[in-house]
């Protein structure tokens, strides 16, 4: 970075992740308990036809301040997850997230996800989360569920885990299969 011509660099920003306990979130909710498993259900979420794959990469920051001033119960129902051993909760919160990153019949969609907590002692914290799938789709569906853009039934809701996340920053990038290049 430092060899590019500064007209060229608006900002340079590092965040740290590292796995926190048992796979947790700072909020202390278990992170990634849907993602898919095994070879080839991971290929056929992440990988279209072509063998290329979009990715999502996303910086989440927290206001832990506010979040665990709120009890446990309703942190839980903005997750729509029990928080000590993430069990989901039945039935789901239409405002959770688990419900918000479902589609409209509550069915999943099927990507590979990654997240990482990061933060410093005193300063910003919050989420590193990088998700691949097969079509950009399953992302703007997820998106539009999750700010209530989604013109389903149960539509137009807000996903509650946005009371105490904010997303900074989001890009869209495709990785071509060797083929294409």
């Amino acid at each position: 970075v430092k060899l590019i011509p500064k007209k060229y660099v608006k900002e340079v920003q590092d965040n740290y992740g590292w796995q926190y306990k048992d796979g947790r979130d700072l909020s202390g909710f278990l992170d990634g308990t849907e993602n898919t498993n095994g070879d080839e259900e991971r290929s056929n979420a992440g990988l279209n036809a072509q063998g290329g794959s979009f990715l999502i990469h996303q910086i989440w920051k927290h206001d832990l301040k506010y979040l665990n001033k709120q009890s446990v119960k309703t942190q839980e129902s903005w997750v729509g997850r029990k928080k000590d051993w993430s069990a989901e909760l039945s039935p789901s919160p239409k405002t959770s997230h688990v419900s918000r990153m479902r589609d409209s019949r509550f069915n999943k969609i099927p990507i590979v996800r990654q997240s990482m907590p990061f933060g410093e002692v005193g300063g910003k914290n919050g989420l590193l989360f990088i998700g691949y799938s097969s079509s950009v789709k399953k992302f703007d569906t997820m998106l539009d569920r999750m700010t209530g853009l989604d013109a389903s039934p149960d539509g137009h809701y807000n996903d509650s885990i946005m009371k105490y996340s904010e997303c900074k920053t989001g890009n869209y990038f495709y990785f071509p299969p060797q083929e294409e290049l």
